[in-house]
């Protein structure tokens, strides 16, 4: 058991000692000394190796059996004497040299042992190993305690021991896990550099069109658990999952861009990147607070470096969204400022740099933003104006783009609001001549990439627009199909994210388009049907952003649709339930953003809806009232603003009075107000049905115009 032991030992030893320890022989010749000179040591190291060496050998000789019995009380009396004179080492000069020669007494039992035993010689080379191994490599303080442990002073010595080499087996393994963690750090950022130039490329085909945004998604998803310390990572995996509708993964990415920003600078992009993410969301206050943290930040920048052209930059960026901001909740007013002062600092960048594609585009976004807060406050004038020239803007970038890039979506937008406008003005050939190319557009862009749900969402809204057309153009079952198609889109997209405001509000939409088409095509239960569902997504919508007034807005359309047909059903009690709620909506609205003339014109549209059914149910008085009220508001638009637009909305205001009164008073208004609206020329081919329908209903009652 005894030669195992040491075996054991030597074994166990060999993590610390000398490789050349799995080498060494159990049985070992004898040798002429224990005393075998050790290479590679100097004389004080070799000194203690030779103490240490032959301590262990008088250890063996006094407490060993298998040694011959009659060294053993030599050797026990040996370590007496030596602790007696250590005591009184510091009392008596002698004292050192009586250790002296009992240590060399103590060398030559040992090897007179060593000569006569192979066994005791082995055991004694293997220890020579270990403590040379040990002393070569302790430090100071260990080499002292090691002295005072050869000295015999061992109780005092191994404490000291002990704690040196836990020590030193702590610092070897932190040593060791930090240069694991180096090298492990090293393969992931190579690793993460590599997967992300294979990204870069991923990215570039997606811009052509040659690459899909499910494929680029797993790229940068690896790169970003390679390497979370990159911001450009995060943002780039953010708004793959934003092109890819997956707005909650956008979220989490972005927060993790944020934090990973070196400084703040680059916190600027990611809470810029981070703010149209929930935008998307329809948290618009989370959005205008992750705005206002930026703009504070670039302020300081520019207050340090007035001339520098990137802070300026920035600037104009964050403007922009914090317009986008400001249209989105309702406040058209601040939402103008922000914009025109932008536009303010980019113009003179764009006119001085011609040739820089990032600057005209942008000029031409800015000119799109500033004739939608124009056309929203009835101004549709200006807004035209600022709609042709981002057209053109857009028609020169795109020129050579190929299908599926950026160049050709901005076309795309332009188009539509090109289009929107030249309805609104009652140019109904010239909105669906731009529709229809925009449309064009919109449906290579979608079928170069199916996972794309930014072009998918955009062939659904073109798609709705020659809707509108076709409806404008009286052709229902054209209409039809096309909303039909348009709401398919939407709701695949919105399977796709259940947590899309905006898929929901697409859904909604189309489901109006089509509810509208079924009334005028006089199908009132597939009108009802239609327009229920879009209750349904606009609510649903609303509970996931509560904040964004657009969507209140959308419901109260909704609602209101839903209660003309209810009404038209027959069924009064829930007519007057949508009605009232779409009025106390478009009340709400109307009263917290005065300047957002939509608003003001739903309150005109839900009040006289609402004396339409007073007037169902005998209450004259209260329609005629109702009525006032409405027409009141209607005037005063259309002399501030007097368009297209403006002079529909009336249109609408008569036919509804003459519908709910049926007094030849009524029908001679609207049938006045539809012969001044043809010969200005803006009349669409579908009124006529209507102006029919009033001049049936005057004729029945025995009256001539």
């Amino acid at each position: 058991m005894r030669r195992a032991g040491v075996l054991f030992l030597i074994v166990a030893s060999l993590a610390a000692g000398p490789p050349a320890l799995a080498a060494a022989p159990m049985f070992a010749p004898a040798a002429a000394s224990v005393l075998t000179p050790v290479n590679d040591v100097d004389s004080r190291q070799r000194a203690l190796i030779d103490r240490l060496t032959i301590e262990r050998a008088n250890a063996l000789a006094a407490n060993d059996a298998r040694w011959n019995a009659r060294y053993a009380d030599r050797a026990r009396a040996l370590d007496a004497a030596q602790a007696k004179l250590r005591t009184e080492q510091g009392r008596r000069a002698a004292a050192e040299a009586e250790i002296e020669q009992l240590e060399a007494e103590k060398k030559a039992l040992a090897d007179e042992i060593a000569a006569q035993n192979q066994d005791f010689a082995a055991e004694l080379a293997a220890y020579r190993e270990l403590m040379t191994g040990l002393v070569s490599a302790a430090g100071p303080e260990k080499v002292a305690a090691l002295e005072r442990y050869a000295a015999g002073d061992r109780l005092g010595a191994f404490p000291v021991l002990e704690q040196i080499t836990y020590a030193e087996n702590a610092a070897r393994d932190k040593a060791a896990a930090a240069i694991a963690a180096e090298a492990e750090a090293r393969r992931r950022k190579a690793n993460a550099d590599n997967l992300r130039g294979l990204g870069g490329q991923a990215l570039d085909m997606l811009d052509r069109g040659e690459f899909t945004v499910d494929r680029a998604i797993p790229i940068w998803k690896q790169v970003a658990e390679l390497d979370p310390t990159d911001m450009q990572t995060w943002i780039q995996l953010a708004q793959l999952y934003v092109k890819a509708g997956n707005l909650a993964e956008a979220h989490k990415a972005f927060d993790a861009a944020v934090r990973a920003a070196p400084n703040d600078q680059a916190k600027t992009t990611a809470l810029v990147v981070q703010s149209t993410t929930l935008m998307a969301q329809g948290d618009l206050p989370g959005a205008r607070d992750s705005l206002s943290a930026a703009l504070g930040i670039v302020q300081k920048w520019l207050q340090a470096e007035p001339g520098n052209l990137q802070a300026r930059l920035t600037l104009i960026d964050l403007l922009d969204r914090l317009g986008d901001v400001f249209s989105a909740s309702g406040s058209l007013s601040s939402a103008k400022r922000a914009y025109a002062f932008g536009m303010e600092l980019l113009t003179p960048l764009a006119t001085n740099f011609p040739d820089i594609p990032e600057l005209q585009r942008s000029l031409a976004v800015g000119l799109n933003k500033l004739g939608d807060v124009d056309g929203a406050q009835g101004d549709l004038a200006s807004a035209r104006v600022s709609f042709e020239k981002a057209l053109a803007i857009a028609e020169t970038l795109a020129k050579d783009a190929p299908a599926g890039s950026n160049a050709q979506r901005d076309l795309m937008v332009s188009l539509t609001k090109v289009g929107d406008i030249r309805l609104a003005t009652g140019d109904l050939a010239g909105a669906a001549s731009v529709y229809e190319r925009g449309l064009a557009i919109a449906e290579k862009q979608a079928a170069a990439d199916a996972s794309n749900i930014a072009a998918q969402r955009d062939l659904a809204v073109s798609v709705a627009r020659m809707g509108a057309i076709r409806y404008a153009q009286a052709d229902y079952a054209g209409a039809r199909a096309l909303f039909r198609r348009s709401l398919a889109i939407s709701e695949r997209i919105s399977g796709q994210d259940a947590s899309s405001t905006l898929a929901l509000r697409d859904v909604a939409f189309s489901l109006r388009g089509l509810g509208e088409v079924e009334r005028r095509a006089g199908d009132l239960a597939a009108a009802r049907a239609a327009l229920e569902r879009a209750v349904t997504a606009d609510k649903t919508a609303i509970r996931q952003s509560e904040t964004d007034p657009g969507m209140m807005a959308d419901m109260a359309q909704s609602l209101a649709q839903l209660g003309i047909v209810q009404l038209a059903l027959g069924d009064k009690e829930a007519a007057k339930t949508n009605l009232d709620m779409a009025k106390q909506v478009a009340v709400a609205l109307s009263a917290a953003f005065e300047d957002n003339r939509g608003y003001q014109t739903m309150v005109a549209a839900t009040t006289y809806r609402v004396g339409t059914l007073k007037a169902a149910n005998g209450d004259m008085p209260g329609a005629r009232a109702d009525f006032a009220k409405a027409l009141a508001i209607l005037q005063q638009q259309a002399r501030e603003t007097p368009n297209a637009s403006a002079q529909r909305d009336l249109l609408d205001y008569y036919e509804a009075v003459s519908e709910a009164t049926g007094t030849a008073e009524d029908l001679r208004a609207f049938l006045d107000f539809y012969a001044q609206m043809e010969r200005d020329r803006l009349l669409w081919p579908s009124d006529a049905a209507r102006a029919d329908a009033a001049k049936t209903r005057l004729t029945a009652l025995g009256v001539t115009r």
